[in-house]
């Protein structure tokens, strides 16, 4: 089993919790992401939270991945992954951070947690709306 696959709820919880981010609610988030579990989570003081739970394993997939593509696939513009799973999530929170010091509406990082097994927790605050996956393309536009 990969170690994030033990991250339900509960995990999730203890995690936010020793971080010092006490929670009153934590469920998996229904929406569908690549190489990461999501959450939701509503703080004791109400404050709602996106938490996207990311592994090593997601990392080697998906570094695997990007090696099959560089094999089999030429000049389609590459990039490879980082170093480790720490620095992918930091990299995610570094962007979302400039992206709304730039004036883009998106969600503010709360924080980065390693929370063991070489699961990192990217805490974001929860925005409502609809995932750009579930909106249709120009072409089904009429």
């Amino acid at each position: 089993m990969c170690p994030i696959d033990g991250w339900g709820p509960n995990g999730i919880t203890k995690a936010l919790q020793a971080a010092g981010l006490p929670t009153a609610v934590v469920e998996p988030a229904a929406v569908r992401t690549k190489g990461s579990r999501p959450f939701v989570a509503v703080t004791d003081d109400g404050r709602r939270l996106f938490i996207k739970a990311l592994g090593s394993d997601q990392r080697d997939a998906d570094l695997l991945y990007r090696v099959y593509r560089f094999a089999r696939l030429r000049n389609v513009g590459h990039t490879w992954p980082t170093a480790s799973v720490i620095r992918a999530v930091e990299h995610q929170a570094l962007v979302g951070m400039s992206a709304e010091r730039a004036g883009v509406r998106v969600p503010s990082a709360e924080r980065v947690i390693k929370a063991g097994d070489g699961t990192v927790l990217l805490v974001m605050e929860r925005i409502d709306g609809t995932s750009l996956a579930e909106l249709p393309s120009a072409g089904d536009q009429r």
